[in-house]
């Protein structure tokens, strides 16, 4: 069973998806790798275990991938993602980078 679709922020509105629907055990799984931190080796060990993540279940879609990431982050790492500008995440590398 699927979740009722994700309409996706502005900050992805250069991407061609604009509402995804995942199935509850992609979300279930994706729930264990929420992160609020600043802490540099937390933020790694997030960002290592959100690679092995999308890798393990073959997830090729890099646009999938960046609002996958951008799902997993709370608090303090989500409130700074709203401070982007509106379709300035394009990748996944340079997002994590300017997360870091």
């Amino acid at each position: 069973m699927a979740h009722p679709s994700i309409v996706l922020s502005v900050h992805f509105s250069n991407f061609s998806l604009y509402q995804i629907s995942l199935p509850d055990e992609l979300l279930d799984l994706l729930s264990l790798l929420k992160f609020d931190s600043e802490d540099r080796m937390s933020l790694t060990r997030h960002i290592y275990a959100f690679l092995h993540f999308y890798e393990s279940h073959e997830i090729d879609s890099e646009e999938l991938v960046c609002v996958l990431s951008f799902l997993t982050l709370e608090g303090r790492a989500n409130r700074w993602c709203h401070t982007l500008s509106p379709a300035s995440i394009h990748s996944l590398l340079p997002f994590h980078r300017e997360l870091h």
